[in-house]
């Protein structure tokens, strides 16, 4: 019988990173992978990924409570706790050999804990990065700290697992393997794209998120004007997506709706966005703005101009096609200016993705740590530097 792996997905956020993942769990055919849909999936702003996930045919878990969501913590925290119950009870019924996680966000809490205390080895994918902008950056490396094992995207980022004590054994290196997702993606033509879009094909594009800062929420509407005035300021047209749940993202999307309200026909606003929809746009558009990890991570594969504002993404690696300003309209204006010139074009020439995936087996390796007779993978030891 085949060992089981339950996966604990968050949010439209993570759906997109967990498909490569599962298919290679599917392919290497040692676990049985079962995945777990928060309640947060149940907010149609959020994004509804049951279509792309049924096409792998794996078994589904959904918390189907019915909780209105806004974004006031304690919206949010009433669906942490309902989490946390139905996935304790999950836990009871299957009896996961090992449960896996996925990035920073609040909500893997809700996995993490009831997996601690019923004592199911947690693997924590991505875990090594640094967001000094928002409250991210403590779930990520508390999460560190409750795992027993950790994938994770760059060396960099494996030396700070490390750093917080964890024994080397536990890691490993794996870049990012939905980057190979992304280029496997069947591409049109921007005149074609455009078209299904209703914007012009022959003007200049953004592709523009921008998400919450949670570490300044009470400075949010004048970044969002600041950010929405220099969009305005440039000759472009927008493709603007949805922010995630954080505390916030109303703010957001009202002043989104105003502003295409009163700019109709030059810029969109996207609810969803399929992996295939999001190759082509991201293939196609011209420069990548806002403070989404799109742009820290993703970008860099189709070699796009990224202007990243603010606070959110601080203290993550930066390729060469990244520019940094702060929220200041001046200064966003004066980074796209500077992303069009020869200058940059030349810089970003022949870039590489830093995160680019590598070639590894995760179920041997995960199996291997599960019987291994000489480490137990639920003792852990604090290595000191």
């Amino acid at each position: 019988m085949k060992k089981k792996i339950l996966i604990y997905s968050s949010s439209r956020a993570d759906i997109d990173r967990y498909i490569p993942i599962l298919k290679k769990i599917l392919d290497e055919n040692i676990f049985r992978p079962i995945l777990f849909l928060s309640s947060f999936h149940k907010k149609e702003n959020f994004g509804n990924y049951k279509f792309e996930i049924k096409k792998l045919k794996i078994k589904l878990i959904e918390n189907n409570i019915k909780i209105k969501l806004n974004d006031k913590y304690s919206s949010i925290i009433n669906h942490y706790c309902s989490d946390i119950k139905k996935f304790n009870k999950a836990l009871t019924l299957l009896k996961p050999n090992i449960i896996i996680v996925l990035g920073d966000r609040c909500e893997i809490t809700s996995a993490v804990i009831p997996s601690v205390m019923q004592n199911i080895p947690i693997v924590h994918l991505y875990g090594g990065a640094v967001t000094e902008g928002a409250i991210d950056e403590k779930i990520r490396h508390a999460v560190t700290k409750f795992s027993n094992i950790h994938l994770v995207l760059h060396k960099r980022y494996l030396n700070r697992v490390i750093q917080l004590g964890e024994e080397k054994w536990r890691t490993k290196l794996i870049g990012l393997d939905f980057l190979n997702e992304l280029k496997q993606q069947k591409i049109i033509s921007r005149k074609k794209l455009y078209e299904k879009i209703n914007l012009l094909p022959n003007k200049k594009t953004f592709f523009a998120t921008f998400h919450p800062v949670t570490l300044e929420n009470k400075k949010l509407s004048n970044q969002m004007n600041n950010f929405l005035e220099a969009i305005k300021s440039s000759n472009y047209q927008c493709i603007f997506t949805y922010p995630n749940s954080d505390t916030g993202y109303n703010l957001i999307i009202k002043k989104i709706d105003k502003f295409i309200s009163k700019n109709e026909g030059k810029y969109i606003f996207l609810k969803k966005l399929n992996l295939s929809d999001y190759a082509n746009i991201l293939k196609h558009c011209d420069v990548v703005i806002g403070n989404s990890s799109m742009g820290i991570v993703d970008a860099a594969t189709f070699k796009k101009p990224v202007i990243n504002i603010g606070n959110r993404q601080k203290g993550k690696i930066s390729s060469k096609n990244i520019v940094h300003t702060n929220n200041a309209k001046n200064n966003i204006i004066r980074s796209i200016k500077y992303v069009e010139s020869l200058r940059f074009k030349k810089i970003i020439k022949n870039l590489r993705n830093p995160f680019k995936p590598k070639k590894y087996n995760l179920s041997k390796f995960l199996n291997s740590l599960l019987i291994s007779k000489r480490n137990d993978i639920n003792k852990k030891k604090f290595i000191d530097i």
